[in-house]
């Protein structure tokens, strides 16, 4: 994790496991490097689904992750489906890349897309 390296771009085929390799990066980030980090996926709804299906079972199965969670099950201002504040004063963000609310005002570490095909061209203002 050398903090020099400013961006990385994968390219890859179809059904590599790129959602579980990104999460794997982001525990890293979160855990180690103390960062914020925050991915986009092309909806709302496709973020919220991402949140349930891949990031809280994460969150469980990584001990040291879970370590950090100790609102993980409970209805908690810092466990939303948007949000997950950790106990080590990190956050991670899952948000949908339709609208232009969700790109402003974040001041986070590491920033990435997921399903970046799927995004629409242009945003509302």
């Amino acid at each position: 994790g050398s903090d020099y390296i400013r961006e990385v771009n994968v390219v890859k085929s179809a059904r590599v496991g790129y959602s579980k390799m990104l999460l794997g990066v982001y525990a890293y980030f979160i855990e180690h490097k103390q960062r914020n980090t925050l991915i986009w996926l092309p909806t709302d709804g496709d973020a919220e689904n991402f949140m349930k299906t891949h990031v809280e079972p994460t969150i469980r199965d990584i001990p040291s992750l879970l370590a950090l969670a100790p609102w993980y099950g409970k209805k908690h201002r810092d466990n939303t489906l948007t949000m997950k504040r950790f106990s080590n004063g990190r956050g991670f963000w899952c948000l949908g890349g339709k609208a232009a609310k969700n790109y402003r005002e974040k001041s986070v570490d590491v920033a990435g897309y997921d399903e970046l095909a799927a995004f629409d061209e242009d945003i509302e203002q």
